[in-house]
C-alpha cells in the first residue's frame, strides 16, 4: 500500500527552539555525553572488526572527529544522529 510521499526537496536549515540558559545544558549535558561515548565505542569496535578483516589500518582520530562533525550537522538539518554499529 501507498505509505504516503517522499519529500522532494532537501531538508531545511534550523536551529532547535530551545532556551540556550545554564538549566538546559545542566540536563542535556550528561545525556548527550553518554549517546557520544556510547556511539565512539560501537564505531571504534566497528572499525576494529574492519581492520582485522580487511588487514588494513585506519586513522580512529578521523572517524571520531567525521563522526562528531556529521551528528552535529545532522542536528541542524533535522534528522537522528548515528554511528557505526555492528548488527
Amino acid at each position: 500500500g501507498d505509505m504516503g510521499q517522499l519529500p522532494d526537496s532537501l531538508p531545511n536549515f534550523l536551529i532547535p527552539d530551545v532556551p540556550l540558559t545554564w538549566e538546559t545544558l545542566r540536563i542535556l549535558l550528561p545525556v548527550s555525553a553518554t549517546l557520544a561515548v556510547v556511539g565512539l565505542l560501537e564505531s571504534m569496535m566497528t572499525l576494529q572488526i574492519v581492520e582485522d578483516i580487511t588487514e588494513t589500518p585506519s586513522e580512529r582520530n578521523r572517524e571520531c572527529v567525521g563522526q562528531g562533525v556529521a551528528n552535529t550537522v545532522t542536528g541542524f538539518l533535522g534528522g537522528m544522529a548515528g554511528c557505526a554499529m555492528i548488527g
